[in-house]
């Protein structure tokens, strides 16, 4: 009898030891090698927004006041802008070259058209539209002039002050030249807290800046970069300051990567370089800063955690993939990446496995990974998409709003 009972206590020890350890295992083990499937973690928690976008999402632009949607249909390329209600409340066909939009800002948005500038107000409002009088081609930024009009820095001749054209908003045009910044490219232009802020590269040495701008383009403060570093840039919500980090080559033209962290005033608070690539940044609740890095000899990315001094802190622990984007959504962290589809590749073959992982080499179908992770960056779930269910060539659904909707075209 005494053997009996002691045979069923071990049996349900047993089973309550299966239980708790099957129940503490968030995540099974994956199917075969690195070019498996992600498991799925808690699906339900990640919702999807349908978006009236014409085409393929290609890129978006978030602000408190709506999003701007960059999309391609297979024949033209459109932006289009949403409220947070996900209204759209214009379109326009781009003219398909590069840099279709000037400036995004509540104040004033510049799209340039197959008939010309369009500029509409954070409401959505059309102000005005006017055929420029000169082509912009090249590189070109504009900023408001604060009378519903705009001023458009656009590149000159290699050497010379770069153009600069007063557009009013009854579609007037005035045409000049900018001495602000001598013999200068405008790349890109924001506008961040009320302040105006610049990003170009000088013709006569090559290096890059960002630089504060009043109302009257003229320079408040100035920050020049290292030789051959490439920036973007991600501002404090709070108005504080400012992140560069991107891409660089050293004297030997050997890849590495940087990060700064500025001042609105533009002086240096910290500074760091890195052996890999921050491709993407995001701004954590605790001052903290999330980073992705991607390698170029074929693995996957990585999340590093960076204090406020840009010193590694800690890593996500993601599940695999490349070209890593992350979003902030309040407490939590959402990251977006691309993997290999499974059903399409030999998961036995290194090649494709390197070769496919690599930043440089677009698989022609891919999953797109997303991930949700907690204040206290703990993964809470994660749902992969296919190409089948996207009914393209890749997912495509990179994009998450800060609401934690991702969007899906």
């Amino acid at each position: 009898m005494a053997r009996q009972k002691r045979r069923r206590f071990l049996a349900l020890a047993a089973g309550l030891l299966c239980f708790v350890l099957t129940a503490c295992q968030e995540e099974p083990a994956l199917v075969s090698g690195d070019q498996a499937r992600l498991p799925d973690v808690r699906p339900q928690e990640i919702q999807e927004k349908r978006i009236a976008a014409s085409g393929e999402i290609r890129h978006v632009l978030f602000e408190d006041f709506g999003f701007l949607i960059y999309s391609y249909d297979g024949q033209a390329s459109h932006v289009a802008f949403f409220d947070w209600d996900y209204e759209k409340l214009w379109e326009e066909e781009t003219d398909g070259r590069y840099q279709p939009v000037g400036l995004f800002s509540e104040e004033l948005t510049l799209v340039r058209t197959k008939q010309g500038l369009a500029a509409y107000n954070g409401e959505g409002d059309r102000l005005w539209t006017s055929t420029a009088p000169v082509d912009l081609t090249g590189e070109w930024a504009a900023l408001p002039d604060g009378e519903g009009g705009a001023r458009i820095l656009s590149s000159g001749s290699p050497g010379e002050n770069c153009e600069l054209y007063h557009v009013s908003w009854a579609g007037g045009w005035e045409m000049g030249r900018y001495s602000g910044i001598s013999a200068m490219t405008p790349l890109q232009s924001y506008v961040a807290s009320g302040k105006y802020w610049l990003y170009g590269t000088r013709d006569k040495d090559a290096y890059r800046f960002i630089a504060r701008l009043s109302a009257d383009l003229e320079v408040e403060c100035l920050f020049k970069l290292e030789p051959r570093q490439y920036p973007d840039a991600l501002f404090y919500p709070d108005g504080s300051g400012l992140l560069l980090y991107g891409q660089a080559y050293d004297e030997q033209f050997e890849e590495y990567g940087f990060m700064y962290r500025l001042t609105q005033e533009g002086e240096q608070l910290a500074y760091a370089t890195f052996e890999s690539v921050p491709s993407s940044a995001a701004l954590l609740e605790d001052g903290r800063i999330a980073a992705s890095f991607y390698y170029r000899d074929g693995s996957w990315d990585t999340v590093k955690i960076l204090d406020e001094g840009l010193k590694e802190v800690g890593k996500l622990p993601t599940g695999g993939y490349t070209s890593a984007r992350l979003f902030p959504c309040g407490d939590r962290l959402v990251v977006t990446g691309m993997r290999p589809s499974p059903e399409q590749f030999d998961r036995e073959s290194d090649w494709a496995k390197r070769e496919l992982a690599a930043e440089a080499v677009f698989p022609t179908r891919r999953d797109t990974v997303v991930e949700i992770y907690n204040s206290r960056l703990r993964l809470l779930s994660r749902k992969t998409y296919s190409p089948s269910e996207a009914g393209s060539q890749s997912a495509g659904r990179e994009f998450v709003t800060p609401d934690g909707q991702v969007l899906v075209s």
